[in-house]
Formats: C-alpha cells, structure tokens, sequence
C-alpha cells in the first residue's frame, strides 16, 4: 500500500495501538499528526521527523478538536485520513461496570465525528 503524500490524524497516537500505527504509517510514507493528550515517546522523534507533528488535544472537546483540524491543515495541507486510537480503559468485573464512567467514551466519538463533519477536509 502506498502512502506518500497521505495525511494521517492519529487520535491517541502517543502510545499503544496508536504508537504503533504511527511507526507504520511513517515507515509506508505518510504525514502523521498525532492528537493526544500525552505528548509522545523520544523515539518517535517530532523534532527532527518532518512527516510528524503533535498536537496536545482532548478529543471530548469539541472546539480543540475543530482547531486541531485547522493546524494539521495548515501544517500539511490537507487531512485524508482519521485513525481513532484514543481510549479510555477500565479493569474491573464487567458486572460492576459503571454505565455514566462508560458514557463517556460515547461523547469522545461523538464529539470528534460531529466536529469532523462539519469541518470536512
């Protein structure tokens, strides 16, 4: 598959399956703009990488999102591509599962789809 010239978002890219995906997507060609609200690990080195940028964002907020859409706009020119890699995780017996905390991941994704939509790139 080729990438060059893709431009990727990565929410959550700063750590675990996003990490990874970043490695990929920028050993196959592609921008990669991480949002995160962790800044990322030294081996993914964004000073000196010019196909990667970070940007700190809580992708439950809408309004950062929609200017963090803007910025990565301005960086590469354009956004083709949304990986969702953002989480929150929970250890504890399914049945004691708090349905307001699991609420949350709802808003997350609605939140950064409804932004996405009405800024389309």
């Amino acid at each position: 598959m080729k990438f060059q010239g893709i431009v990727c978002i990565i929410t959550g890219g700063s750590g675990g399956l996003g990490e990874a995906t970043t490695k990929r997507l920028l050993e196959l060609g592609a921008k990669v703009m991480i949002f995160d609200l962790q800044e990322p690990k030294d081996e993914l080195d964004i000073i000196n990488c010019l196909n990667l940028s970070f940007q700190r964002v809580n992708i439950t907020d809408e309004k950062q999102v929609q200017m963090a859409i803007e910025n990565t706009v301005k960086i590469f020119g354009k956004v083709n591509v949304l990986i969702n890699c953002a989480g929150i995780g929970y250890i504890e017996p399914t049945i004691l599962l708090n349905p307001k905390r699991n609420s949350s991941i709802g808003r997350i994704l609605a939140g950064f789809c409804r932004s996405s939509l009405q800024n389309p790139m």
